[in-house]
């Protein structure tokens, strides 16, 4: 039996082979019925600035290559019999027809590329070697791949699991082309132009690499024990830092979550998916793993039993094949409402919630609670945390539960209201209700300020939850004070306001003012009085400190409540723990002093025209000049003041500007800076950002056509550019890839020209020149590398066949299409996308709406009667292929349909030839349209016939065939 094969290099034939794989065997047999198209066409590929023509054949017949076309028919030496005999493509090989029609190499190879350069790749089911013209081995099969020689008599191809450079004997050259070589690319001409894709490697923190094998890629890390997802093969699991498999690559995927501690769904393995806790570990293998609602996993199996995990991939309930139709998500709950009674489950519950039958739960989805009625009536509230609220849980006889309209969560608390929204309980984490009788009414109708907090408990040094005033609406008495998450009141009747003096943080840690007739005082978060009333006017808290004022003088607090004098001034503010700016005058050239809080000493003299808050140490600060430095805590400059902005990195390193925008959204070029004010990455566009990782590295980053993307130490220390190799940080591991690189081999097969990242054209023979893109620049060379050109910035192609070179340039708001000559002069500006010119022709995108159209070499439109749904250029012989009602056929300079559109798919002309494909048939035609070969199912296996209708191979039909 026969290795099944597909056309390397060329449109893979690995459809067929999936096809089949997935149908019943009757179906799969059909294919050898069918011409499949080349699934990467894409209409109107001509304007692109890669190549004219693309690989439009079918896997029946495929495009014309130095006048050769390959093709899969029964094999050579199988009986045509057990060929018919066997399902798909089992025993077929590949073969070449010539431009006569004729079986130039008969179907012996089991896969074969195109032809270039006099030869052709061809496998032999064990290994690659190079064919010639007539079929024979020209490079005996010795290579697990190849790719095309090219007409310098040069290949690329992989002895012994590594790609090297050959001759047309099969011998290596002896050419560095750096380790971890991943693909090689031959270009036509002389210098010989080599493109090189390099693989990846992996470093720790200590710059030694990683021996991870070949086919292993390591693709981001993954929870808590050090492992990473891993690829092998287009398949995931996961592996150790020893580069131990703790899940084996079975699974199509491996899906990471985004929130911290969640667990990951592996996808597609053999018999189902699995959920990936942070530890590694699997649960719930072999099912189908679907997320519910953001907070559970249903892991469903064939065998119909459902499992409820939580987010981390704890499980936390089970059911049976027949509760899968009964069982919803409502919110964060699970409701599984079969038999006599309804279950209610969730991932903080200890137990389900079991309600008797007839009752019914419904989502209060911003409260976070499921309510339970009985009919129309509210008969329970069950909480996140699997408590379950009931009309016995209201205290002191009074029936609050009752009363409940209204629900809402503030922090870790439930708050319940009545129909008029007055507050008539407020419920613990744990259900239990804070709000006493006594307490109820004491707050009467206050306003009642909720505090964000999960902090506290009875008993449990308890903290505010609520800022209790005087409501707005109504005069509901003196006093104001903060209900404690015991239930306790702080409440005072000459107290009128409690407000918060810190933006953030825990409650426990924060500052309350409250206000007085005699002033206003400061409050712990237990409500505990730190400082007296007696002041006029507080301000929030800012790095511990707190500006007061009272009796005319300003002064500052601390957090325990403690005062402290500070010198006249204006502008005065706290930018660090203990240590404030000041101005001693209000005129606008006054300069800032700063002043130290403790010593109750000034820190400098007047020097600033303006200081920031300070960050461990460091804060910005601008020279009576106007420019802007970096600071320490005694006032020394630690960046010379000479910047418009500065950004601090790390205390080692800024980020600067030369000059402010006016518009929030320019992209303002900047430079990032050491602290001598060596410059680290030059200024650039591309809004330069600079992130400081784990090991306290410093990636940055600059988006834009200077692409920067650099690793330095934290001093600045340049470890790794993005120039020469990209690189991304997983965790404490660094993934590098060399970049693409380009040279170009002289005679002598030393690099005329060196391998350096970037990309480029061939040496067109003409001109003997080439064109090299580097990311940065485009740049015209000579044969000995010399820079003879660069061009406007630009995407810039010059195509093997293109005598001019193509550049797309975004230019007033619109895309042109310039041509340069080799020289780099602009010989022609075409507005909109157009491609390479053959002969006098080029292709322009479709636009506003537009097909695509052609222009002359002048750039003015050909005007062509007809819209086309694609469209080529005119071939050697006049003749273009284009489509109309999704059927191509070909036309002529005018417009006009030579041969009419019948086609499902054509290739351009070539030799006099080109190849059209119907879903049944492909056929090799002349420029009048004539069948000069066709191959086509008879009888259930592939029949090449020649130019007469007369069959070509097999030499004979199944037996079941003939008459």
């Amino acid at each position: 039996m026969r290795k099944q094969g597909t056309l390397h290099c060329l449109v893979p034939l690995s459809i067929a082979a999936t096809v089949a794989a997935l149908m019943p065997a009757d179906a799969a047999a059909r294919d050898t019925d069918r011409c499949f198209t080349s699934k990467y066409t894409r209409p109107f590929s001509d304007y692109r600035l890669n190549a004219h023509g693309r690989n439009r054949g079918s896997t029946c017949l495929y495009e014309l290559r130095e006048g050769l076309a390959a093709l899969r028919l029964p094999a050579e030496g199988v009986d045509i019999d057990d060929v018919a005999a066997v399902d798909g493509f089992a025993e077929y090989s590949w073969g070449f027809i010539d431009t006569a029609g004729e079986l130039a190499i008969p179907p012996r190879f089991e896969n074969v590329t195109h032809f270039h350069g006099g030869l052709a790749g061809a496998y032999d089911g064990a290994q690659w070697g190079y064919i010639d013209r007539r079929g024979e081995w020209a490079i005996e099969p010795q290579f697990e791949d190849v790719r095309a020689f090219r007409d310098n008599g040069i290949a690329a191809a992989v002895r012994d699991g590594e790609w090297v450079l050959i001759d047309r004997s099969g011998a290596a050259l002896n050419v560095e082309l750096h380790d971890h070589v991943n693909q090689i690319r031959v270009g036509d001409g002389t210098p010989v132009r080599v493109e090189v894709e390099y693989g990846a490697t992996y470093e720790n923190a200590n710059g030694e690499t990683l021996a991870v094998p070949e086919g292993i890629t390591l693709v981001e890390p993954f929870g808590s024990a050090g492992l990473f997802i891993a690829r092998r093969d287009r398949r995931y699991g996961l592996i150790d830092r020893d580069l131990e498999w703790q899940i084996k690559p079975d699974y199509r995927d491996i899906s990471a979550p985004s929130e911290s501690g969640a667990a990951a769904v592996a996808a597609g393995g053999p018999e189902g998916d699995a959920l990936i806790r942070q530890d590694g570990s699997a649960v719930g293998k072999d099912g189908a793993a679907v997320r519910r609602r953001g907070d559970f996993w249903r892991v469903t199996w064939p065998d119909g039993r459902n499992a409820v995990f939580d987010l981390q991939g704890e499980r936390i309930a089970e059911f049976g094949g027949e509760a899968d139709s009964r069982v919803r998500a409502m919110g964060s709950f699970l409701v599984d409402s079969g038999g006599d009674s309804t279950k209610v489950i969730g991932p903080a519950f200890d137990e389900p919630v079991v309600l008797d039958s007839g009752l019914t739960p419904k989502l209060v989805r911003s409260a976070g609670l499921l309510v339970v009625f009985d009919g129309e009536t509210m008969a329970g509230v069950i909480l996140g945390s699997g408590s379950y609220l009931t009309g016995e849980d209201s205290k002191d006889g009074r029936d609050w539960f009752g009363q409940i309209a209204y629900a809402e969560r503030h922090g870790a608390w439930t708050w319940f209201r009545d129909r008029d929204k007055a507050l008539i309980q407020i419920v613990d984490p744990h259900g239990l209700p804070l709000l006493d009788e006594a307490t109820r009414k004491r707050l009467g109708n206050h306003h009642i300020e909720p505090l964000e907090t999960a902090e506290g408990g009875a008993g449990d040094n308890p903290a505010a939850i609520a800022l209790i005033s005087e409501s707005r609406y109504c005069h509901c008495g003196p006093g104001a004070g903060m209900l404690m998450s015991d239930g306790q009141l702080e409440f005072h009747e000459d107290w009128q306001k409690v407000e918060s003096l810190d933006i953030r943080g825990p409650v426990r840690g924060r500052r309350f003012a409250f206000h007085t007739d005699e002033g206003v005082g400061i409050l712990d978060g237990q409500g505990s009085v730190i400082l007296a009333a007696g002041q006029e006017h507080i301000d929030d808290f800012h790095h511990g400190n707190a500006l007061v004022y009272g009796d005319g003088v300003t002064r500052v607090v601390d957090r325990s409540g403690q005062l402290f004098d500070i010198p006249n001034g204006f502008g005065m503010s706290v930018v660090a723990p203990g240590i404030m700016r000041y101005r001693r005058s209000a005129a606008a050239e006054a300069l800032f002093s700063l002043y130290d809080l403790t010593s109750q000493q000034p820190i400098t003299k007047p020097r600033f025209q303006d200081v920031g808050d300070f960050h461990d140490g460091q804060a910005t600060a601008v020279s009576p000049e106007g420019k802007t430095g970096v600071i320490d805590r005694a006032g020394e400059w630690v960046l010379a003041p000479a910047y418009a902005a500065v950004e601090p990195v790390n205390g080692q390193l800024w980020i600067v500007q030369r000059r402010r925008g006016s518009d929030p959204f320019e992209d303002i070029p900047r430079a990032l800076v050491d602290a001598d004010g060596e410059t680290i990455v030059p200024y650039t566009e591309g809004l330069l950002s600079a992130t400081v990782l784990d090991n306290r590295s410093v990636e940055v980053r600059a988006h834009g056509p200077a692409g920067v993307h650099k690793l330095l130490s934290p001093s600045g220390e340049v470890l790794f550019d993005g120039r020469e190799a990209t690189f991304t940080v997983m965790g404490d591991l660094l993934r590098l890839r060399r970049r693409p690189s380009i040279g170009y081999l002289g005679d002598d097969l030393e690099w005329a020209v060196a391998l350096e990242p970037g990309t480029g054209s061939v040496f067109h023979a003409d001109a003997q020149r080439a064109l090299r893109s580097t990311g940065e620049r485009a740049e015209i060379l000579d044969a000995k590398g010399r820079v003879v050109a660069t061009l406007p910035d630009g995407e810039w192609r010059w195509p093997t066949a293109a005598s001019r070179i193509i550049g797309r340039v975004y230019e007033d708001g619109t895309t042109k299409t310039k041509y340069a000559d080799p020289n780099g002069e602009i010989t022609l500006s075409v507005d909109g996308k157009a491609g390479v010119f053959h002969g006098d022709t080029a292709m322009v995108s479709r636009t506003d709406g537009e097909d695509g159209f052609w222009v002359d070499a002048s750039g003015e439109r050909r005007e062509i009667p007809g819209r086309y749904s694609d469209l080529g250029l005119p071939a050697d012989n006049g003749l273009a292929y284009a489509a109309s009602g999704g059927r191509y056929g070909f036309i002529d300079g005018d417009g006009r349909y030579v041969i009419p559109p019948v086609y499902d798919l054509v290739t351009d002309f070539q030799d006099g030839r080109a190849i059209a494909t119907t879903e049944r048939s492909a056929m090799m035609i002349d420029r009048q349209g004539r069948p000069i070969a066709r191959v086509a199912s008879e009888c259930g296996v592939r029949v090449l016939y020649g130019p007469d209708n007369e069959r070509v191979w097999p030499e004979r039909l199944p037996q079941r065939c003939r008459h």
